[in-house]
């Protein structure tokens, strides 16, 4: 039974990976003694300034001292920036990612230790921060940052964070510009890892009246200056740019992960209206910036995309799914494929490809996985139903529907993504499951293309999916020295043997805490006899608004 192999062999070996990938040691007397040389060092800090600093504005860089938290805060730095630079000559300068854990796992230690009031500084509130953004970027216990971010912020609140500094009197320029700074980093990383987990976002836009910050580059920051315009892009220009959407997606986060509401669709379309117009002045700011001498880079603009157009397909998809049978609900369908080709222009042609960006893709978690994945099923299942549109309609004169990208470009984003989520499970990822849906959607439509049987297609590809992630985390397993005989995909010596048995068993329901992947006959439906998989892909949460991905194969 192929949920058996699933359960038996893939599951288990990352089980086994993740357990044993977890280091546990004292921290050395001198921390000093976990730098990396000077230049490996250099290296990978400007990785994390020229990525993750640019967007979560956590430290002012001019004015970083050494410290036992700036040590603390260096190694946090690193392990981030390490993450951009896994691609690197292996003999030049190359830090493993084991190294990184262990600078996170310092970190985690030295924070956990007996707390203290001293602790009730800014340095803390900034070594939190990137202790969270470290673990997310190299995917240790992301899945859990939601808990971290809500005793971060809490601590915040209680250091005052949550008052706009000019309630404070007698504070200086700096030092009110730094906590403003500090205040909406930690904002963000609370809204985004609700939504990541499915939880609430823990705060109200009533409960604190702290203003964004100016609009000034670090350098400026030690005397009292006039704030730029907003169309002149700075070191905290998308900052400024996250924030002016905050109040309306900590809105859409509370809308969505609220167990005790409804799905008001009205509610829905009117909180999708509101960031729509916001996204929309923020985008007329992009354009202007590139007038102005000084633009955002292509990574930039793919993680601000990434991080607020998640909230517009969340709105949208749990509705989009029902368009097929409710036509009303079209307009959602069309919102949802136009914002899923918009998270996913990274991989397609129409901009230039960033490697630090596919290095987070390929190493970040969670919403740098599954958010791609819910749009790239989204944009697969259109072409499902471009390719039925196409088979269905006989008729010359019948008026053709309007796609937003042809369909050659919209199949070359979904192949180019399947080799993204392949090259994801090579580079670390024990979840398989983002591969898994993603190969199913290219199989049935290359199947439909080619006019050959869909469910033998499915079958093939769900079997070849599943061993060759097999073979991928049992190499991982014995290169930790951990082998484990008879946990691997025992595949027959006849593959149409396997084949014959695995259509024999081929209903097929799997369910854990993230997915369901059901494969199940339609002949009751209408729809004939062949076999059509329905996917899904839910989140933790029971609420429509946190589905990551729920679409149908079915036209």
């Amino acid at each position: 039974m192929i949920h058996m192999f699933y359960q038996k062999a893939c599951k288990q070996l990352a089980r086994t990976v993740k357990s044993q990938e977890i280091i546990q040691q004292n921290i050395c007397p001198d921390l000093r003694d976990y730098m990396p040389p000077k230049q490996t060092s250099d290296r990978l800090i400007q990785a994390y300034l020229r990525t993750f600093e640019s967007v979560y504005r956590i430290v002012h860089v001019p004015s970083f001292l050494p410290s036992p938290a700036f040590i603390i805060m260096t190694l946090l730095m690193l392990a981030i920036g390490n993450s951009f630079c896994q691609s690197g000559d292996p003999d030049k300068d190359y830090v493993p990612r084991s190294t990184s854990s262990q600078w996170i796992y310092t970190a985690q230690t030295w924070l956990s230790s007996p707390f203290e009031k001293s602790r009730l500084n800014i340095a803390s509130l900034q070594t939190q921060c990137l202790l969270l953004l470290a673990r997310q970027t190299n995917g240790i216990s992301s899945d859990l940052v939601w808990i971290s971010a809500g005793a971060l912020l809490r601590t915040a609140m209680h250091m005052g964070f949550h008052i706009d500094p000019r309630h404070i009197r007698g504070i200086s320029f700096f030092d009110a510009q730094l906590r403003r700074r500090i205040w909406h980093t930690i904002l963000e990383i609370v809204v985004q890892s609700s939504m990541d987990a499915g939880g609430l976002p823990l705060i109200h836009c009533d409960d604190y009246d702290c203003e964004p910050p100016l609009n000034i580059d670090d350098a400026q920051m030690e005397d009292f200056i006039q704030a730029k315009p907003l169309e002149d892009f700075t070191n905290t220009s998308l900052q400024i740019l996250l924030q002016r959407s905050l109040s309306v997606r900590l809105q859409v986060a509370q809308f969505l992960n609220d167990f005790r509401r409804g799905a008001s669709y009205d509610e829905a379309l009117q909180l999708s209206k509101s960031l729509t117009n916001i996204y929309r002045e923020s985008s007329a700011l992009f354009d202007a910036f590139k007038t102005s001498g000084k633009a955002p880079t292509v990574f930039q603009s793919n993680l601000y995309d990434l991080m607020t157009q998640r909230f517009l397909l969340a709105l949208h998809d749990p509705f989009a799914i029902k368009a097929k049978a409710d036509p009303t609900l079209y307009y959602s369908h069309k919102a949802a494929l136009g914002i899923s080709i918009r998270i996913l222009a990274p991989f397609s042609t129409s901009i230039p490809e960033d490697l630090d960006y596919t290095a987070l893709l390929l190493t970040g978690s969670p919403s740098f996985r599954d958010v791609p994945t819910q749009a790239a099923a989204i944009v697969a299942d259109d072409i499902i139903g471009r390719i039925t549109e196409e088979q269905t309609n006989t008729s010359v004169s019948a008026p053709q529907t309007s796609y937003p990208l042809p369909h050659e470009d919209s199949r070359r984003v979904v192949e180019r993504f399947v080799s993204c989520a392949l090259a994801r499970v090579e580079s670390g990822e024990t979840n398989i499951k983002g591969y898994l849906v993603s190969a199913c959607f290219l199989a049935k439509i290359e199947a439909m293309e080619c006019g050959r049987p869909i469910d033998e297609a499915l079958s093939r590809t769900i079997l070849s999916v599943l061993q060759r992630c097999s073979k991928i985390l049992e190499d991982r397993v014995e290169r930790l020295g951990l082998s484990q005989p008879g946990t691997g995909l025992n595949t027959a010596t006849n593959e149409e043997s396997s084949l014959t048995e695995f259509d024999n068993q081929f209903n097929w329901s799997h369910s854990d805490d993230n997915i369901a992947v059901h494969l199940i006959s339609t002949n009751n439906r209408g729809f004939g006899n062949s076999l059509t998989p329905i996917v899904v892909l839910a989140g933790a949460s029971s609420r429509l608004g946190h589905t990551l991905f729920h679409s149908s194969f079915i036209p």
